[in-house]
């Protein structure tokens, strides 16, 4: 019909575009009715078609590609005159990562919609959508208020819906998981009423980050498999629904030992941000999965200052608490590194860490206890961080914090074998084996543990308390280990092993040449041998990768 319109005089032919354009808002098509009054000239139809519709609703039901084609084909004085389509602009933002833009927008809003305005609530809505967009803070009341906004809008399964959904990220936050599940249920069975495809399918995502904070990595995968199908059929154009999708494929793939899947997957997500949709689970399930991976590529020393740059931007872009938290992570990081003997990491770890409140997620109380706990042991308080990580554990049990939990014991065996505490150190990494062997979570094993880990195992091996499933897991984590190890030390030649050894125990090229009767640039020859065969950037990177794989004392 679009071409056939061409042959038709001006008059006739923008008369034609605007009564299209009529009929595919009726029928709920809007992306088109937007590209037809465009087409038209006519973009104040635009302005028409998102007051007639609602900002959240075409959200909630059309997908965000659907918002921003409005928004694309309005013009700025459109823009500037209508309320919804800033609020459509404000949630454009929001999606994008730009915070603060997003936060100022809103302001000027807030401004104009006083008390009484027929956008109050929707304007109230998108607070509440800022707030977990934007990962602050939020306040003790806000699932509360979202609580009495499902009441008002009980007979509202659009709105119903969205706010369930809201309710489901807030409570899965604080490891409230019945009640967010209690939430995921209300919110699909609203979004069928509705035919709400695209909130169906993040609230399969949803549930995916819930299944990975109980450690349920089957359940996780399986949901991400679904959301992924639906994704494809129906919002392939959308590249934010696959930032999240990557992010949350990144982690499940890590702490099932895929590094190479993770990989992969972190390409789609971490490296998109903070310039992509993401909220604080979103942000937290990439974030720590590059941390690490960035470490086994290019070495320690490289990831402290990605970690740096990465907080820089997150700041300037209205996120500080999705900052703090990736530097949370990197303390936690340094502090495995220092209890593996490298002690040089611990002038990183002079950044203060922010208290646990109220409104804190469970993945900043996870973070922020550990790292709270390495500055305990490395300031010679190792009792003060004995009982935070004692308290850690049973708080994360209570919850069904399972991945945490195991986090918090393998930091306690670690720091118990510094401490040659041995029957206190075997009892943690039993309970941990057990989480292992239920859930499938390995690669953290090898994170946290150290070069103490596989004589750990073996000695736990001969228990014969260990049930068949258990057993297993620890042959597998031995086999991983041992292969590893294997494999690294037959890549080395004795010279080269010989070279990293002496680094291990630090000095310059200048004394490494010395000692090993070579001249520097022989010294500098092996080195640059060494870090191609181990994967790493730098000295202080391979001295780590030797003494996790155990071929230096």
């Amino acid at each position: 019909m679009r071409d056939a319109i061409e042959a038709y005089d001006d008059q006739a032919r923008v008369a034609l575009l605007v009564s299209m354009a009529d009929q595919c808002s009726a029928k709920e098509r809007l992306a088109e009715a937007a590209r037809l009054a465009r087409m038209a000239g006519d973009t104040s139809r635009i302005r028409e078609y998102a007051h007639a519709h609602g900002a959240l609703r075409i959200w909630i039901v059309h997908g965000f590609s659907v918002l921003k084609e409005l928004l694309e084909n309005s013009s700025p004085q459109d823009i500037a005159s209508s309320i919804v389509l800033r609020m459509i602009e404000c949630i454009v933002h929001m999606k994008a990562g730009r915070i603060n833009a997003a936060q100022d927008l809103f302001q000027s809003l807030a401004h104009e919609v006083g008390p009484g305005h027929l956008l109050t609530k929707d304007l109230e809505i998108v607070r509440v959508t800022l707030l977990v967009y934007g990962c602050s803070l939020e306040r003790t009341g806000d699932l509360e208020l979202i609580r009495s906004l499902i009441t008002e809008q009980a007979d509202d399964a659009a709105m119903r819906t969205f706010l369930a959904t809201l309710s489901a990220i807030l409570n899965c936050q604080r490891a409230r998981f019945d009640a967010a599940i209690a939430n995921l249920i209300d919110a699909r069975a609203q979004a069928k009423k509705v035919s709400s495809h695209y909130n169906l399918m993040f609230l399969l995502m949803h549930e995916a980050s819930i299944n990975l904070a109980q450690g349920k990595l089957k359940h996780a995968r399986t949901c991400l498999s679904e959301a992924r199908s639906r994704w494809q059929r129906d919002f392939a154009s959308d590249v934010g629904v696959e930032t999240v999708l990557a992010a949350l494929s990144a982690s499940i793939e890590f702490e099932s030992g895929r590094l190479t899947s993770a990989r992969n997957s972190l390409k789609k997500s971490a490296h998109r941000m903070p310039e992509a949709e993401a909220w604080f689970d979103i942000y937290f399930a990439a974030y720590e999965t590059m941390i690490r991976i960035n470490i086994a590529d290019h070495g320690i020393g490289a990831m402290l200052e990605a970690v740096e740059d990465e907080a820089r931007k997150l700041r300037a872009q209205g996120l500080p608490r999705v900052a703090d938290l990736l530097m949370a992570i990197r303390l936690c990081v340094c502090g495995e590194a220092c209890l593996q003997g490298q002690q040089a990491i611990i002038s990183q770890m002079s950044w203060e860490i922010p208290p646990v409140g109220p409104t804190s997620s469970w993945q900043e109380q996870e973070v922020f206890s550990i790292a709270r706990a390495y500055a305990d042991y490395f300031d010679g308080k190792f009792d003060k961080a004995w009982a935070l990580l004692e308290n850690s554990i049973e708080a994360a049990t209570i919850r069904g914090l399972e991945r945490s939990r195991l986090r918090y014991l393998l930091v306690a065996f670690a720091m118990a074998s510094a401490e040659c505490e041995i029957h206190r150190a075997r009892g943690m990494l039993r309970s941990a084996i057990s989480i292992g062997a239920a859930t499938g979570m390995r690669q953290i094993f090898r994170e946290v543990a150290g070069k103490k880990l596989t004589p750990a195992l073996q000695m736990l091996r001969e228990d014969s308390d260990l049930t068949t499933l258990e057993e297993g897991f620890v042959d597998m984590l031995l086999n991983r280990l041992g292969d590893r190890q294997s494999v690294a030390s037959g890549k080395l030649s004795a010279r080269e092993l010989e070279v990293l050894r002496l680094l291990s125990s630090g000095g310059s090229d200048k004394h490494l040449a010395r000692e090993l009767n070579l001249s520097e640039h022989g010294v500098r020859f092996h080195l640059k041998s060494i870090f191609k065969k181990l994967g790493v950037h730098d000295r202080l990177s391979a001295v780590a990768a030797a003494r996790k794989l155990e071929l230096t004392n």
